[in-house]
């Protein structure tokens, strides 16, 4: 009988950050839009997939790059669906190791439409 194991420091943030995330955000130049479904898929790797939906109602896909620093999570996104030009995005959200990440805002880093958007995550609650 083979028995493998494989063991990840528990303490180290990129190992306690990784998973899916749930939550919503808000756009600033949109004040009267409720609040509207964002994820994340965290992987361990550095890399991170996005799934939101828009104010048009149409849901977006974006795959990017994050690092974290002490308990600053930071990450940087392009769309993969969008049917022009794509749009790059970042994000940086303070990350406790209690599931939840606060304090999240948003930009737009390169939107070729002109329209740079900005905005809030109201939370972000890790379900796995």
């Amino acid at each position: 009988m083979l028995n493998f194991s494989c063991s990840k420091d528990k303490d180290d943030p990129s190992y306690q950050v990784a998973g899916l995330w749930i939550g919503t955000y808000t756009i600033t130049q949109m004040p009267q839009q409720a609040p509207l479904y964002y994820s994340f898929i965290i992987k361990p790797d550095g890399k991170i997939l996005t799934e939101g939906v828009g104010a048009n109602g149409v849901t977006y896909y974006s795959k990017g790059t994050w690092t974290i620093n002490g308990n600053l999570f930071a990450a940087t996104f392009t769309t993969i669906n969008y049917a022009g030009s794509q749009i790059t995005q970042s994000a940086t959200l303070s990350y406790n190791s209690s599931g939840i990440m606060t304090n999240g805002t948003w930009t737009d880093v390169n939107n070729p439409y002109g329209t740079d958007l900005s905005g809030t995550f109201v939370t972000m609650t890790r379900v796995n």
